[in-house]
C-alpha cells in the first residue's frame, strides 16, 4: 500500500536536485537553477519552511513553485513564508 503524499512531498516534487539533509532537504532554488542546491526545505509545526541561502525573495519562490507542474512520481537564515498542511502558502 502506498502512503498518501504529504505537503512536503508535493513541494519536493516540483524541485530539482533534492537531497535529504539532516532533518530536512536541500534542492536547487527555482529562481536560479544554474547554481548549486541552496534551497533548504524543512517541516516545522505541521508547515513547510523554505529558506534560500542566496536570499531569494519568498514571494518569488512561491510564484515559481506555483507555476511548476506537480510531479507526484518524484514524491517519495532567510526564511520564506510557511506552507500550511494543504501545501498552500500560509498568510
Amino acid at each position: 500500500m502506498r502512503r498518501a503524499a504529504t505537503p512536503i512531498d508535493h513541494i519536493l516534487s516540483k524541485l530539482t536536485n533534492v537531497q535529504r539533509k539532516g532533518r530536512g532537504h536541500t534542492a536547487t532554488c527555482p529562481l536560479h537553477p544554474s547554481k548549486p542546491a541552496v534551497l533548504r526545505i524543512t517541516r516545522e509545526f505541521g508547515q513547510v519552511l523554505l529558506e534560500c541561502r542566496a536570499r531569494c525573495p519568498d514571494h518569488g519562490i512561491e510564484k515559481r513553485l506555483a507555476a511548476l507542474p506537480l510531479d507526484v512520481r518524484k514524491s517519495s537564515a532567510f526564511p520564506s513564508r510557511l506552507f500550511d498542511s494543504r501545501g498552500s502558502a500560509a498568510v
